[in-house]
């Protein structure tokens, strides 16, 4: 917000507001300006400008600047303004399932079934990550889904921001029991490593049938994960649209 100026019909504000946002999502997005009557009882609506970044990036490009009058329009709620922001980042990853070979350890709970195959996710890198603040460093936590818990987190190394990507190329693995393959799940989010309580992005590799509130995938996020239905046990590659902080 900028200070309120008073008995005016011509405010000069003068002020400065800065975001921090990579070159590639600032094309995407639209900047909105809502100027109001402040009053003791209820801001009144006085007009919007919204500026469609798209359009005037290039020219802000060449000249450091644009400096433009813009006419009023009504009010636009912010649900009906359409933007082409759709992508919050990449996250690419590779996963398999192996066999385990060795006699696995029963488990002491009764009629437990036995962990008799190995889960992989190898955390490769994420790119295009766009944040309103500046994100130095980021960790991946890793979530194993299984029913209706959410345990086992693990936590990858942390990796420095260069130009909007992370690199880790870390190897996170669970025991799991493949009778039960189709009630597990994998939860990743990027965090802020200096701020954890900030989530950068997330997926969430399920088969998408909703048995479970988490079982939300869909597109390539249940793409990767039924891949691991074959016996092939190779890593499979895949790069996934991270979800928003909000989405997980």
């Amino acid at each position: 917000k900028t200070k309120i100026i008073k008995n005016t019909t011509s405010p000069m504000w003068d002020e400065n507001f800065t975001y921090f946002i990579n070159s590639v999502d600032l094309k995407l997005r639209k900047i909105i300006i809502t100027i109001y009557h402040k009053s003791f009882a209820r801001n009144v609506f006085l007009g919007q400008v919204i500026i469609p970044m798209d359009e005037t990036l290039n020219e802000i490009l060449k000249r450091g600047y644009i400096e433009n009058w813009y006419h009023l329009s009504e009010k636009s709620k912010l649900t009906e303004i359409k933007t082409e922001h759709n992508n919050n980042g990449e996250f690419h990853f590779a996963i398999n399932i192996i066999n385990i070979t060795e006699t696995p350890i029963k488990k002491y709970k009764k009629n437990s079934k036995i962990n008799d195959c190995t889960l992989n996710i190898k955390i490769l890198d994420a790119k295009n990550i766009a944040t309103l603040t500046p994100v130095p460093s980021a960790i991946c936590k890793v979530y194993l889904l299984n029913g209706k818990s959410k345990s086992n987190k693990k936590t990858t190394i942390v990796a420095h921001n260069k130009s909007g990507s992370f690199l880790w190329n870390e190897i996170i693995s669970y025991e799991i029991c493949r009778e039960n393959f189709e009630d597990y799940g994998i939860l990743v989010k990027i965090l802020d490593q200096q701020k954890t309580s900030y989530i950068v992005g997330s997926i969430n590799l399920n088969n998408g049938s909703k048995k479970f509130s988490w079982q939300d995938a869909c597109g390539m996020e249940t793409e990767a994960w039924n891949s691991l239905k074959t016996d092939k046990e190779e890593y499979k590659e895949f790069t996934v649209q991270l979800r928003t902080g909000s989405d997980k």
